[in-house]
């Protein structure tokens, strides 16, 4: 699906997003889990309680995952050639593919991809 802007708000319940074009996404919710995959875009995504995971070929680009109690997690096929990401954690490990740094940058760094949580674990691989 490709359309010009996605936004989609819950209070409690699951949003899952699959196979969607756009040149902004915004995702949010109370209480439930954010499932993007294959989503294109700018990506906002927030859960107070719930986990995050994004599927995509594609970390070059304005990226922002928050979520107050759950893990966070990107699967890529590649990394990045010209992003900045900055994970943070007061409960959890960092692993920003295979390392445990909480700022990791590609290229010159241009596209910023922030991962935010209180309690859980950040992974990109």
């Amino acid at each position: 699906m490709q359309v010009s802007e996605v936004n989609l708000e819950s209070d409690n319940g699951r949003i899952d997003l699959q196979d969607v074009a756009s040149e902004n996404v915004r995702v949010q919710t109370d209480n439930g889990k954010i499932a993007l995959n294959n989503v294109e875009g700018t990506i906002n995504a927030e859960t107070d309680n719930g986990q995050i995971s994004l599927i995509t070929n594609n970390l070059d680009r304005k990226i922002t995952l928050e979520t107050n109690n759950g893990l966070i997690s990107i699967q890529s096929g590649l990394e990045p050639t010209n992003a900045t990401i900055l994970a943070k954690t007061d409960n959890g490990r960092v692993s920003i593919f295979g390392k445990s740094a909480e700022q990791t940058t590609f290229g010159n760094g241009k596209n910023l991809i922030n991962l935010t949580t209180d309690n859980g674990m950040i992974t990109v691989k």
